[in-house]
């Protein structure tokens, strides 16, 4: 009986797993802003990429802004596009009290670079040098095939 080898080269490799959280004030209500990157199944250099935010406030919160930058090498896509950009941002109009909300992207290994960062922003402006943005730099590391 034969067995199928795997055909996959040995230097093939994806994104580790990773996450990271962080908890503050923003616009004066507090927040949270949470995020997880886990490998996509049987693609090399490609992972998933989710992060919440979550109003942990007794009030509203009122036109927040989401940024996530790469670095060079990597990019970020919706889950089924091949290309995309570097810096990503979306406007949140409201976060009622209690209230959460997710998005769900790729983040892509574009070139031989294995590792790099990821940086995640939550603040009142468009801004990633707010002084009261929570921020999260998340390692971006490979982890091979077997």
């Amino acid at each position: 009986m034969k067995f199928l080898k795997n055909s996959r080269n040995q230097s093939d490799w994806s994104i580790a797993s990773i996450s990271g959280s962080d908890i503050g004030r923003v616009k004066n209500v507090e927040v949270s802003l949470i995020a997880e990157v886990s490998p996509a199944p049987f693609t090399p250099r490609l992972a998933n990429l989710e992060v919440g935010i979550k109003n942990e406030g007794n009030m509203p919160a009122n036109d927040l802004y989401v940024m996530a930058t790469v670095t060079n090498g990597y990019s970020l896509t919706n889950p089924s596009e091949v290309f995309g950009t570097s810096w990503r941002l979306e406007k949140l109009k409201q976060l009622n009290k209690g209230q959460s909300i997710n998005f769900k992207l790729a983040l892509r290994c574009n070139s031989n670079a294995v590792s790099g960062s990821l940086k995640i922003y939550l603040s009142a402006t468009d801004n990633i040098d707010d002084p009261e943005a929570l921020k999260l730099n998340l390692a971006l590391n490979p982890v091979i095939f077997n």
